[in-house]
């Protein structure tokens, strides 16, 4: 019985289809213009197929698959969307985003191969070209038939209606410019903003008792620096590059030159609600680099910063483990001793020793590793190592990096001194600072010059 009332549904289904296409195809002939096509260096040639939003994503390939992806997804459930008549090819993303279709093929004669120096960079139709850029690698087929290719964008403007992505190629230093494809926004328009007010530079905000000036703010710069004896030169982005901005804080403290204050974390927020943290940080001059950086939207962005001190501590806000036994290479010591600071417990839980490195290049594996839990440490405090005092030749070392979480902490060391036997480690505990920064954009076209 169930077999008698299936095909009739999928017959209908097929005919709806079929007067769906027909009135398409007959559309297509009347009004439609021939799509856009750009051509690479070496032959392959691009053209934009569509651009969709979403977590399911559909494009064709052919004619009569451009038709069928736009149709309800109730019927194209019904579909065998991998057959390869259809011309359907389907992606998925784990969460709603962009994804900018594109067909290419290589020139007649032989395969054009992968071609993997092209890059894509999208922007408002109205704005520079700014975000992640997208390095894409085309292989063309042995037949010279079109192939499908889809470009995941997870951040894109959030206001622009018209978008462009933009196709380079070579090196940043001799980039080319291959042409652009402009398409509408399928993506939601952000109709709400944080109305923000931008304030001239340079402008003082508080930390706490804590003033922080930014003296500098700038988009649309490069990677070229050039460091001199007491100034730093940032190039504006070549064609191509991905763009950066660049931001320089100063600190006054009320008590004095003793302490030393760095930036622990930082971000940079739109007015729309787009997020991006800072990709590197100075301490020595607290200098800031975002990249990529946010799409200028005729909005001030937001400036946040995380603060902490390095130096200039009492004794209340300082926590202790001495005598902490280094364990032998490739071994692990299980401590879990305990201390207690500034209303922070603190677990040193275990010490695992690597070989000292002697190798330029490595991995975090191949470092040593000391875990900390801080399990009420909370969001309004913070938590560093301050000193570490090797023994018994009394060398004061540094760590190589660190890494954090809810509730610990893991300290990463390069090496050890020759005949280390054990180390005292000092930590901080102290109040979490933040200060904020109403800032324009101030896209550049020429060189920003910082104090070092």
């Amino acid at each position: 019985m169930k077999a008698t009332t299936f095909h009739p549904v999928r017959l209908g289904v097929l005919l709806v289809i079929g007067l769906l296409v027909g009135a398409g195809l007959y559309g297509l002939q009347s009004v439609r213009k021939a799509p856009r096509t750009i051509t690479l260096n070496n032959g392959t040639s691009l053209q934009f197929v569509g651009a969709t939003y979403g977590t399911t994503h559909v494009a064709g390939i052919t004619p009569l698959g451009r038709i069928l992806s736009r149709l309800p997804a109730g019927l194209l459930n019904k579909l065998p969307v991998n057959w390869p008549p259809l011309g359907l090819t389907v992606r998925l993303s784990s969460q709603p985003t962009l994804m900018v279709w594109l067909s290419h093929w290589g020139p007649a004669g032989p395969p054009a191969g992968s071609y993997s120096s092209t890059r894509a960079m999208l922007r408002p139709s109205d704005g520079p070209a700014a975000g992640p850029v997208h390095y894409l690698t085309l292989v063309n087929s042995l037949s010279n038939q079109p192939k499908l290719e889809g470009i995941y964008v997870s951040e894109f403007p959030q206001r622009a209606r018209q978008l462009e992505l933009v196709f380079f190629e070579g090196d940043f230093e001799k980039s080319e410019l291959r042409g652009a494809f402009g398409f509408r926004n399928p993506g939601p328009l952000a109709m709400v903003h944080s109305n923000w007010t931008a304030s001239s530079l340079p402008t003082t905000a508080p930390a706490g008792d804590l003033q922080v000036t930014l003296h500098t703010f700038a988009s649309g710069l490069g990677n070229q620096t050039t460091h001199r004896s007491s100034e730093v030169v940032y190039e504006a982005a070549d064609v191509g590059e991905e763009p950066r901005a660049l931001a320089q804080v100063t600190f006054d403290s009320p008590r004095g030159t003793n302490e030393v204050w760095s930036i622990f974390n930082a971000d940079l927020s739109s007015a729309w609600g787009q997020t991006q943290p800072a990709q590197s940080r100075s301490e020595m001059t607290s200098r800031l680099l975002f990249s990529p950086v946010l799409w200028d939207e005729g909005q001030p962005w937001k400036l946040r910063l995380h603060l902490m001190r390095t130096a200039g501590f009492t004794s209340a806000e300082l926590l202790t483990f001495s005598n902490v036994p280094l364990p032998r290479v490739g071994q692990s010591n299980r401590l879990d001793w305990t201390n207690r600071s500034a209303g922070v417990t603190a677990v040193l839980q275990h010490f695992l020793r690597q070989s000292n490195l002697t190798k330029p290049s490595y991995s975090s594996r191949d470092l040593s590793e000391i875990h900390v839990l801080h399990p009420d440490l909370g969001t309004n405090r913070q938590f560093n190592m301050v000193r570490i005092l090797a023994h018994p030749t009394g060398t004061n070392l540094t760590t190589q990096g660190s890494s954090w979480t809810d509730g610990y902490h893991t300290f990463q060391f390069h090496s050890f001194p020759e005949g280390t036997t054990h180390l005292d480690l000092t930590f901080s505990v102290q109040p979490t600072r933040y200060a904020e920064f109403i800032v324009n954009p101030n896209w550049v076209t020429n060189e920003v010059v910082v104090p070092r």
